[in-house]
């Protein structure tokens, strides 16, 4: 292998670390590039790990296939993979605090280099570790890499058949949920879905700092008056914000609606987003409580604000659902018509919560 010509000794050592993984799971073999042979390329993408408080704990270096270069048809077939929604994740734990259950989370480390690929797939040497006595040769990959289209079906196949071997039955309405009953214990599994938190990385940017002293206001207008900020921080913050809704159901009302002045945003929009960080720093302790109750019941709930929207008259959907007290989903929208009265307005979101619950 070559040198890396780079000035961080950190970010060569993820890189060649993530080359050693390679190499451990066997997941490609150079060989001379065959003749008219399709070669997608390869890309290194790096991300700083934080911890909770912001602080850099080690840099991770992913080689990935650039996927966006395969033809459907020749590089690859079938994509699809089930994935867990979150509101089936949360159900997952609700029932396993009705159940006390123990609840243990497991990462697999680069778990698609685990499986093995039906399709040829040719790859380019990865950037700055060409070999130098084979500088024209390429890889053929036996293992599935991350950035390639079939790669998350794999995983899944191959997940699937370990789990079924070891006497697991697969779920017929959620095909992510896997049980299997041993005597008097049950087994429960369920693969994706739960994440880290990333609440403190967003909290703590140094950019993000100076929000006002007043809430996030709910009549905000284009204020086309105003001073212009800068877009791509605010769609920034507002991606970001986007990203905790699934956890903070307190703030994903005020979130949709300062996403609503993407296009154009303007300084009172812009406080309004800091607003809700200044929150998020100050309530970064709160989470969702599943408790130990008797029963297993479902409850739902909906709203509806008439009119809402200054800017264009039309309402916002409002719903959360529980289970056994527990709060397992919620949604915050604004409807796509114009109601004509209160009725109609509670009309539309009854009829979407009542879908969410069944």
């Amino acid at each position: 292998m070559v040198n890396v010509a780079l000035d961080h000794t950190d970010w060569v050592q993820a890189m060649q670390d993530e080359l050693h993984e390679f190499e451990r799971n066997r997941v490609w073999r150079l060989i001379p590039t065959p003749k008219d042979a399709s070669v997608v390329g390869l890309k290194w993408v790096f991300r700083n790990k934080l911890d909770k408080e912001g602080n850099v704990i080690r840099n991770k270096a992913r080689l990935v296939v650039k996927g966006y270069c395969q033809e459907e048809g020749i590089d690859y077939e079938e994509t699809f993979s089930p994935v867990a929604r979150l509101e089936s994740v949360r159900i997952f734990l609700a029932y396993a605090a009705h159940k006390d259950f123990k609840v243990f989370q497991m990462d697999v480390k680069c778990a698609f280099l685990n499986r093995e690929l039906e399709e040829t797939v040719y790859g380019e040497q990865p950037p700055r570790f060409v070999n130098e006595k084979y500088p024209d040769h390429c890889y053929v990959l036996d293992k599935a890499v991350y950035g390639l289209e079939q790669a998350p079906r794999a995983w899944y196949e191959t997940l699937t058949r370990f789990l079924k071997m070891s006497k697991f039955k697969q779920g017929s309405v959620d095909p992510t949920v896997f049980r299997k009953k041993e005597g008097t214990k049950r087994h429960f599994y369920q693969p994706g879905g739960l994440h880290e938190e990333h609440a403190g990385e967003v909290q703590y940017d140094g950019r993000f700092e100076g929000a006002g002293s007043h809430g996030v206001c709910t009549k905000l207008t284009p204020s086309l008056e105003k001073p212009v900020v800068d877009v791509t921080l605010y769609r920034q913050m507002i991606g970001s914000l986007m990203y905790l809704t699934p956890s903070r159901p307190d703030i994903m009302f005020s979130v949709g609606y300062c996403a609503r002045f993407q296009a154009n945003p303007r300084e009172p929009h812009m406080v309004a987003v800091k607003n809700i960080f200044r929150y998020l720093k100050r309530t970064s302790s709160l989470s969702l409580w599943y408790p130990t109750r008797s029963g297993f019941f479902v409850q739902a709930f909906s709203d509806a604000d008439l009119g809402g929207c200054g800017l264009d008259r039309k309402s916002t959907n409002g719903g959360c659902q529980f289970v056994d007290g527990k709060l397992v989903s919620w949604q915050s929208e604004k409807q796509t018509c114009v109601c004509l009265s209160a009725a109609e307005a509670e009309y539309i979101p009854a009829t979407s919560c009542t879908s969410q619950v069944i």
